[in-house]
């Protein structure tokens, strides 16, 4: 599926990508709307692609995390900083509130997909001039994030579909315009679980949506007799990434 789909789909972007920029000359104006409409959709199907088939690896139980030492406050600030345009653009208020550090073991590129994924959803979903809400504080052994945003909200009988796979709420009013794969959520709660942490959605229509999910900060030992979990590094010695595959975590109830 990779190549098959990937290969053509790159040389569509590329192509259309160089008449977007008229590097050999220009072009109707037309024309030049409809580059803008192959572009666009060029690069929606891609994003489609790369998450059917990150779940498609995720189900399979062939996803493997690597843990190391995250600076999750860190994560969360490049997050929003590649959301900010986005909200600048809609006039969309971005207000964060987080420590300075906030130290915890996990994979770096996951976690980051995660925080980007449930940013980006509550930007896109709240309406021009609205305001989204980020909290990121610790909470004993976890970090805890909320986002909140004053979007139209989700009907109570869609949330329960809100996070499966392919599943896509049709409420226009909760929609605005804004398509996918509907694997967002699905993803970012099959990250948060594979790191023995858990994700929550609560929203009500007229009120808005608020996202949370914590996350273990040092993972805890397993049980006498089951493998050991990821310990704090050493401060004198660096630690290598340790690989995490499925059966070493534990899954936490949604």
């Amino acid at each position: 599926m990779s190549h098959e789909l990937r290969t053509p789909l790159n040389a569509i972007l590329g192509f259309s990508d160089i008449m977007r920029q008229r590097t050999f000359g220009a072009i109707g104006e037309k024309y030049g709307e409809y580059v803008e409409d192959i572009h666009t959709s060029g690069t929606h199907l891609l994003t489609m692609i790369d998450d059917v088939l990150k779940m498609a690896t995720i189900e399979s139980g062939r996803l493997e995390l690597f843990s190391e030492e995250v600076e999750f406050s860190d994560v969360v600030r490049e997050s929003a900083s590649m959301i900010e345009p986005l909200a600048r653009k809609k006039n969309i208020a971005l207000s964060i509130e987080m420590p300075e550090a906030l130290t915890m073991m996990s994979d770096r590129r996951a976690t980051s997909q995660v925080v980007l994924s449930l940013l980006s959803n509550a930007v896109k979903f709240t309406p021009a001039g609205g305001t989204v809400r980020l909290r990121l504080r610790q909470v004993g052994r976890a970090a805890a994030l909320t986002i909140a945003d004053d979007g139209p909200g989700i009907p109570q009988p869609a949330l329960a579909k809100l996070g499966l796979p392919f599943s896509q709420i049709g409420n226009e009013l909760v929609r605005s315009n804004c398509h996918g794969t509907g694997l967002g959520i699905a993803i970012a709660r099959a990250l948060v679980n594979l790191h023995g942490g858990r994700l929550r959605i609560g929203s009500r229509v007229g009120d808005g949506t608020i996202v949370s999910l914590r996350l273990p900060v040092m993972p805890e030992p397993a049980a006498p007799g089951g493998k050991t979990k990821v310990a704090a590094p050493s401060t004198n010695t660096a630690t290598a990434p340790r690989r995490i595959r499925k059966a070493d975590t534990t899954r936490a109830a949604a």
